[in-house]
């Protein structure tokens, strides 16, 4: 307990800006300022519903009423866009890319495998958020 005192009392200014205030004033990755109602709201959310709700609710209400998932998203996938002409080959040659960070393939792959998932779970009716 009394490490937790110590790290808040020496880390107060980054856990009252929740790390979106550098020095300079800006934000650090291009954060701005405007973002800062929303990681407020979205650390709420996720503390609260860790604390008191269930998972399931607690995933189902994050991601409904907070954009941040998406935007932190859309965010790390920006740098590599497929064009109007889609074709599945596209996709293949899209993780064949080496010059394309392995973050951005990680991302794009959890949200279309959470996609896949998610509609086969839910019509075998297994429960899924």
């Amino acid at each position: 307990m009394s490490f937790a005192a110590t790290f808040f009392n020496g880390r107060r200014d980054l856990i009252f800006n929740l790390g979106l205030k550098g020095s300079d004033g800006n934000g650090p990755a291009g954060l701005i300022r405007s973002f800062y109602p929303f990681v407020v709201h979205g650390v709420f959310l996720c503390v609260f519903g860790l604390l008191f709700m269930h998972v399931q609710v607690t995933t189902r209400m994050v991601a409904s009423s907070s954009p941040l998932l998406y935007w932190i998203g859309a965010w790390i996938c920006k740098t590599y866009a497929i064009n109007r002409n889609f074709n599945f080959d596209d996709v293949f040659i899209f993780f064949a890319n080496t010059s394309v960070p392995s973050i951005e393939k990680a991302t794009k792959l959890f949200f279309v495998g959470y996609s896949i998932i998610g509609c086969v779970a839910f019509s075998l009716y297994l429960p899924w958020t």
